[in-house]
């Protein structure tokens, strides 16, 4: 019965008291509100409650909300009965004088006239929160008289307690709290989101430069952003209340520059209704990810202040729940610790010797089984897909240089501007050199920053003081825009595509940093650092796992290498026909017949020329992005004009014209950019394999088989239904591709046939 009264408590604790508090802070803004914000924030700092955490802190805080509730609700009875009695009810408050702001800001308001919905608005909150915070006294009193009995260990000290998490999901929960840091930062750039934004660069590149999130200083950061954050919500809270909107007005210079918003206002004909401001949508996604951020930070700190406790009638509940779904008897659990602080509570059967230990991580509240055996098929399968989605993310970071190189040309060609061509022209340098990887690498540390500068700047012009910059830029005669420096109606996109990209330059610059310190240490030690790392090392203890992902991934490589060129010549179709017609255009469709006419006359000589042809398509396409790019800045139309002495409609037949809006820039700029992607790629990665498959059948380019029968019996079983569906893929691919090829050279003449015909019949003309 107590385990399940702790079960209850958690639940009413950790999910209906927050959103009680919260929903009472949405809907009704006066000092009462502001008290029950505060406990609202203190609730995810305190421990779940349980037989000795409520004689603690926990406590405490149960039995002081309920009795401020209390307070309230009896205020305002007490209000409600005092308006009644002096008779005519509610002469002495008329709306919006002295009296009625004074009480309305407190909490205290008429009720005469009011809607129904108004009055609930203004009145059960404090019942709510008062009857839930009861509910959690009572049922904390029954835990700790029906514990009186129980031998206590309340005077020993608590040791705090830390157990590493996984690597995989360690880094996903640095990750959440990283992107909600950064959305409190973007969402409405201020000066106090800069705090945030600021924050989010420094622990994006703290992560970036292999910095441990374990030292003192990053936790004070955390500590610091924690504190930050409440006050930040406590001001907004402040600001929605009358007095602050009369006092420091929402269109003012300083609350545009602080970043003060108001979402409510007051109506002196009605001040009991809740009105909204005509504001933008993101004025009200900013409180709900600040409140996100702050249960995040504190969550995260509370597990860092993580306590383990001998015979916590909690822990027994949750390890008797999970040792039931292992088919084991509850009643047979021993609960020892270990004499080690540092490690967990254990819990072992009493029946079955042989079982594996059960580890319950205070930290976390979970329970765990560790290590994996090889003869449970349960453990032994998550450790598989564990196993397999770390192995997945290192081969997605060791290749996160070409995602760079993707981001900077996404990055030039999405914010056109003289600051993002540089990396427009990095780039292009970088995919043209031999040892791409390598110089790219090198580089990341400098484009990593450059990019941080770019994103201060634009934050910076995204702030709300939109006739200061104007006046500004009227007063120097500089085109913000030209060098990079844009501003739109709503800043949050440009700030988290930017951001993104920046993102991408720092899991590069991460992965140079772990490449340069396995260097060393190879330097230094002799050793192979990875084989040392235990989330590396554990990789060899089944290594049927990394078989399954070696063949899977073989099998995507042998794909990518047969059919890329077909993505490219299709593409290299795609941009020689959008659009008008351009010369520039009409030379790709020179390159696309040479190709396939090249094809059809030697197969011999079409493979000698397709180096020579690749290099041409790309330093072509280089040329023309390049035209295009530049030829959309201020003054360089006339620029060319005057170098060429052609017409503006001569070089428009070149395909050198301005793009009005800036879709269709994107759309002008993207395609091409595209189009030297694929070529770049097919290049570097696909053309040398293409050669060997399209010569002599080479071994290493079959593809692999997923036969069961070689497996092991015990590490066939767990993944067998994905061994199965391979299987099934595997069959059924060649199937189709085989019967695919066979009705192609059955039909391929009737096709050719139909196009001719159709192309004479929906054209007519003299050439057709």
């Amino acid at each position: 019965m107590t385990e399940r009264i702790q079960l209850i408590n958690w639940v009413t604790f950790r999910l209906i008291l927050p959103f009680t508090l919260l929903a009472a802070c949405i809907f009704r803004f006066n000092l009462f509100t502001l008290i029950y914000g505060l406990f609202f924030l203190l609730v995810p700092l305190a421990r779940s409650p349980n037989v000795y955490t409520i004689k603690r802190h926990t406590g405490g805080l149960i039995w002081a909300l309920t009795t401020v509730s209390g307070i309230f609700m009896l205020a305002q009875i007490a209000f409600q009965i005092a308006l009644a009695a002096r008779k005519p009810y509610g002469h002495e408050f008329p709306n919006c004088s002295l009296n009625d702001n004074i009480t309305r800001q407190v909490g205290l308001y008429r009720l005469d006239g009011a809607r129904f919905v108004h009055v609930a608005r203004l009145i059960l909150p404090d019942v709510i929160v008062f009857i839930v915070s009861a509910a959690l006294a009572v049922m904390a009193f029954q835990t700790t008289r029906q514990n009186a009995d129980a031998p206590s260990n309340a005077d020993e000290p608590l040791r705090p307690h830390r157990e590493e998490r996984p690597g995989l999901l360690r880094l996903f929960v640095e990750l959440v709290i990283l992107i909600f840091v950064a959305g409190a930062g973007i969402i409405s750039p201020s000066l106090i989101s800069s705090v945030y934004f600021l924050c989010f660069l420094f622990m994006g590149t703290f992560w970036a430069c292999l910095g441990n999130a374990e030292k003192v200083f990053v936790k004070f950061v955390r500590y610091a952003l924690l504190l930050f954050c409440a006050a930040h919500l406590a001001v907004l809270f402040l600001y929605q209340m009358e007095f602050l909107q009369e006092l420091v007005t929402t269109d003012s210079f300083p609350s545009r520059l602080v970043g003060l918003l108001a979402v409510i206002r007051i109506d002196c004909s009605e001040p009991r209704d809740l009105r909204y401001q005509a504001t933008p949508w993101y004025n009200f996604i900013n409180p709900a990810i600040l409140i996100v951020l702050y249960y995040l930070l504190a969550s995260h700190i509370r597990q860092w202040k993580g306590y383990t406790r001998l015979k916590n009638p909690f822990l027994q509940y949750r390890v008797r729940s999970r040792i039931r779904h292992s088919n084991a008897a509850p009643e047979s659990v021993i609960v020892k610790t270990r004499t080690n602080p540092q490690t967990a509570v254990t819990v072992l059967s009493a029946d079955n010797p042989n079982q594996r230990p059960v580890t319950y991580n205070a930290v976390q509240d979970a329970v765990t089984i560790q290590p994996p055996s090889p003869h449970s098929e349960t453990s032994l399968h998550h450790y598989r897909i564990r196993m397999a989605l770390q192995a997945l993310a290192r081969v997605i970071a060791k290749q996160s240089y070409i995602i760079s190189l993707i981001s900077m040309m996404a990055w030039s060609v999405i914010y056109h501007s003289w600051l993002t061509f540089v990396y427009l022209l990095l780039a292009i340098f970088l995919w043209l050199i031999p040892s791409s990887r390598s110089f790219c690498l090198k580089l990341s540390p400098l484009y990593t920053l450059y990019a941080e500068v770019l994103l201060i700047a634009q934050f910076i012009f995204s702030l709300n003081i939109q006739q200061e910059f104007d006046a500004m830029e009227a007063n120097t005669y500089i085109d913000f825009k030209q060098i990079g420096f844009q501003r739109s109606v709503n800043p949050v996109f440009n700030l988290a595509v930017q951001s993104l990209f920046t993102f991408f330059f720092w899991t590069t610059l991460r992965l140079f940093m772990k490449e340069r310190r396995v260097v060393e240490v190879q330097d230094e030690h002799g050793v192979n650092l990875e084989i040392q790392n235990g989330s590396v090392a554990s990789e060899f203890a089944y290594p049927e796992t990394h078989s399954w992902l070696t063949r899977i991934g073989t099998t995507v490589k042998i794909v990518m290498i047969k059919f890329w060129i077909v993505l490219c010549g299709a593409m290299l179709l795609v941009i020689s026909m959008q659009g008008k017609v351009v010369i520039y255009r009409i030379v790709y469709m020179a390159l696309l017949l040479c190709f396939v006419v090249m094809l059809q006359v030697s197969y011999r000589i079409w493979r000698k020329m397709l180096y020579v042809f690749w290099v041409t398509v790309i330093f072509y396409s280089m040329v023309v992005l390049l035209l295009i790019y530049t030829y959309q800045f201020k003054y360089f139309p006339e620029y060319w004009q005057n170098f060429t002495r052609l017409s503006p409609e001569t070089l428009s037949d070149f395909g050198l014209e301005t793009y009005e809006s800036k879709g269709s820039l994107i759309l002008g700029l993207m395609t091409p950019t595209a189009f030297l992607i694929l070529c770049i790629l097919q290049l570097h990665y696909f053309h040398k394999h293409f050669l060997h498959i399209t010569s002599k059948q080479d071994g290493q380019y079959q593809f692999p088989s997923f036969q069961l029968e070689n497996q092991p019996t015990d590490l066939a079983k767990p993944s067998g239904f994905a061994i199965r569906c391979l299987q099934f893929l595997y069959k059924w691919s060649h199937i189709i591709l085989d019967f695919g090829w066979r009705l192609l050279e059955i039909h391929i003449l009737k096709l050719c046939l139909l196009t001719i015909l159709l192309a004479a019949v929906v054209d007519p003309s003299a050439s057709i």
